[in-house]
């Protein structure tokens, strides 16, 4: 099971934030299944608003990454 690290977790936002699925990025071997995130969430409250701030800007990436599909 991984050791939690900010420097992962800040990490895994990231990549929610550019639009991923959780689940597409814990499939990689790089990072923790998603099981051990949502634990990580559960275990330690003050990941949560990092946590929704990258599910916010995923919201608004995938949004427009519609608006693009729909201009085109």
């Amino acid at each position: 099971m991984p050791t939690f690290s900010q420097k992962l977790f800040d990490e895994i936002c990231g990549k929610i934030a550019e639009g991923k699925s959780l689940r597409k990025i814990c499939e990689s071997e790089d990072f923790p299944s998603k099981t051990t995130v949502m634990r990580w969430l559960n275990e330690k409250p003050n990941l949560r608003d990092q946590y929704t701030r990258a599910r916010d800007e995923q919201a608004d990436t995938l949004f427009e990454e519609c608006l693009d599909i729909a201009d085109q």
